[in-house]
């Protein structure tokens, strides 16, 4: 009898313990249940940055996770007229591309006309796809309602026509709205996205000698530079002449083009004929001269974490930007490495910076000193 009292008793213990254990859950607040998929529509990738918001990734490079000091990422910007020049920065260009394109909300449609032009129709569209991450930078003003539900995936079908025309001066948005450029701010964005250890910024009209990517880094692996990371390699700049179309392959092809008075005169033009005549041999990367100076260094290889990112103070007067950011190299010590045997050709085409870039009257720039101050301390603290 008192056996079956304590069984009985056990039994109305444990149903008691399991009524407690019941209320609990149903009067406890439920988290919510996400599918991964739910999670990642939550994690939409678009930030603020003053009056503007930044998509980042909009479009993916399948080589993406490229390794970090294999290559080296070409940064850029522009908008949907510029999108043109991708295809032959494409043929030249075998390593990855980081893109900041500026949108407008009425621009979405010509964008994506563009890019699926480029990532399905072309003949470059497998390297396109390979390479290029693209990033839309957009005025808060001009966010669509609709941006979650833009799909960057596109398809085939009937978007195969060349969707480009010539940008003349009087159909730029940008000049009837008296709409700023944020210049430095797009080249910002492409670099924050870049992958790579080394990154190269450089217009979208100016092409590079093939392999660039590749000999340089072949190159750099057996130099032991003086400030290995305070250097910067520089490659002359040479404009395409009005009756060339076939553009140079090598520092020979280079040399005989330009022998022929075919090239424009430039303020540099004995600095270059002494570069054109250098022992340096065809599409092997070497060092020309190592120097102080900014000469020939209006486009450059960097370490992207130990490069000054562009001051965004100067978009009001974007044709200043590159050498205020000279001047800033040239103020923190930076050794400027121009290389031999490689070069880059500026195409005669119209940029869309071109078409309102004068509009605003340039002012002084006197936050030069500030900005060598402000970059020691973040870029190199343990030697403050």
């Amino acid at each position: 009898m008192f056996l079956r009292s304590r069984h009985t008793l056990g039994k109305c213990f444990i149903c008691l313990f399991l009524v407690i254990l019941a209320v609990n859950f149903w009067l406890s607040p439920r988290k919510p249940s996400y599918r991964l998929k739910d999670f990642e529509k939550l994690r939409f990738p678009l930030q603020q940055n003053g009056e503007y918001w930044i998509y980042q990734d909009f479009i993916r490079a399948e080589s993406h996770n490229v390794g970090y000091n294999q290559s080296i990422t070409l940064t850029s910007h522009g908008t949907y007229r510029d999108l043109r020049n991708l295809e032959w920065l494409n043929v030249r260009w075998e390593a990855p591309i980081s893109l900041a394109v500026f949108v407008f909300q009425n621009d979405f449609k010509k964008v994506m006309a563009r890019l699926n032009y480029l990532r399905y129709c072309t003949v470059t569209r497998s390297s396109f796809r390979r390479w290029v991450s693209v990033h839309l930078v957009i005025p808060q003003n001009h966010v669509p309602v609709n941006l979650r539900n833009i799909d960057a995936s596109g398809s085939f079908g009937s978007l195969c026509r060349v969707p480009f025309e010539t940008p003349r001066r009087q159909d730029s948005f940008l000049l009837k709205t008296h709409t700023r450029y944020p210049s430095s701010l797009l080249k910002n964005v492409a670099r924050w996205n870049a992958k790579t250890y080394y990154t190269f910024n450089l217009e979208l009209d100016i092409l590079p000698t093939k392999h660039l990517a590749k000999n340089f880094m072949q190159f750099i692996k057996h130099q032991s530079l003086r400030q290995p990371l305070k250097s910067v390699f520089c490659l002359p700049i040479f404009e395409q002449p009005m009756d060339i179309t076939i553009f140079p392959r090598s520092k020979s092809d280079l040399r005989a083009s330009f022998e022929g008075s075919l090239w424009e005169k430039t303020s540099q033009e004995k600095d270059i004929h002494l570069w054109l005549n250098s022992q340096g041999k065809d599409d092997e990367v070497g060092i020309y001269q190592l120097t102080h100076e900014s000469r020939f260094c209006e486009a450059h290889i960097g370490i992207n974490s130990h490069l000054p990112f562009y001051d965004q103070q100067s978009d009001d007067y974007p044709f200043l930007n590159n050498n205020l950011q000279l001047q800033l190299l040239v103020g923190l010590k930076f050794d400027f490495v121009i290389l031999d045997g490689v070069f880059l050709i500026r195409r005669r085409t119209v940029q869309t910076q071109l078409l309102y870039r004068n509009t605003f009257a340039p002012k002084k720039l006197n936050q030069v000193g500030n900005l060598m101050k402000l970059n020691s301390l973040v870029l190199w603290p343990e030697t403050e």
